[in-house]
This record gives structure tokens, C-alpha cells and sequence, in this order.
């Protein structure tokens, strides 16, 4: 799992939530630019990045909206007991959306998990180091061969 919170449900994603309410459509392109920067710490290839905002721009503001009131309310917090397989846990330690605490209760929850920090990453380790992501991922198979 990259960059997951323990549940969906917390200050940031209502924040968000809540300024989604008001978008207006199109999509203003200074908004898409600025929520896809707040997930990264680390500066991103700039033909990468335009991409990354050019791909929210296609989705209209109340499918931005239905996703995350989707995400927010979804709770499965009860079932993450009943998992048993190993699970990975990659996560930026400047992560804007989901907090050290929230990978603490993940590990609570999940006692075959493993967490993975990426020192000065946002919320996306696989944008800002796709390599070592790529390479903790195949590790970590490989390890369980």
C-alpha cells in the first residue's frame, strides 16, 4: 500500500471535501496544479507533472467530488484483522495527507505488516522515487518467494 491512512476519513481529506463543495466546471487549471503539488514533497519532472495535471483536468468536478465522498465514508478498518497475508506499507515521511500515526495504527491493525519510509517524500513515493519504490516492491516478493 503507498501513501494509505489508516481510514480515509481524517482533517485533510475533509478539508478537501469540503473545498471540492465549491469547484467549479472546468476544473480550474490553478486548482488541479496546486492539490497535485500538495502530494509532493520532492520536486517532480516537469513533463511528468503537466501530464499528472493534465489527466485531473479530464475529470469533471462532481466525479472529483463523488470520489471523495466515496473514500471518506468508506471504513474498513473492522476487516483489516481478518487479513493475514504479509502487507508493505510504503509511506513519505512528509505525507500532507496521512500521518505517521495513521501508519502506526496500520501496523496495530496489521501485525504481518511491514512499513517502508521514504525520508523527505510527500504522499506519493512512487512519483518522487519510482526506482526505489519499484525496487522495495521486488524485495519484498522476492522475499516471499
Amino acid at each position: 500500500m503507498i501513501g494509505t491512512g489508516f481510514t480515509a476519513a481524517n482533517p485533510v481529506t475533509r478539508e478537501l471535501q469540503s473545498a471540492l463543495r465549491g469547484l467549479p466546471d472546468p476544473i480550474p487549471e490553478a486548482f488541479a496544479r496546486e492539490f497535485q503539488q500538495s502530494t509532493a514533497f520532492r520536486p517532480l519532472p516537469p513533463e511528468f507533472f503537466d501530464r499528472i495535471v493534465a489527466e485531473s483536468l479530464k475529470l469533471p468536478p462532481r466525479l472529483w467530488r463523488l470520489a471523495i465522498d466515496r473514500l471518506v465514508e468508506y471504513d474498513d478498518t473492522r476487516q483489516l484483522r481478518d487479513i493475514a497475508v504479509p502487507a508493505l506499507l510504503l509511506w513519505g515521511d512528509r505525507d500532507a495527507l496521512f500521518s505517521r500515526a495513521e501508519q502506526d495504527q496500520f501496523m496495530a491493525a496489521l501485525p504481518s505488516a511491514e512499513l517502508t519510509i521514504y525520508e523527505e517524500t510527500g504522499h506519493c513515493p512512487n512519483w518522487e522515487q519510482p526506482e526505489r519504490v519499484a525496487s522495495d516492491i521486488a524485495a519484498a516478493f522476492a522475499a516471499r518467494g
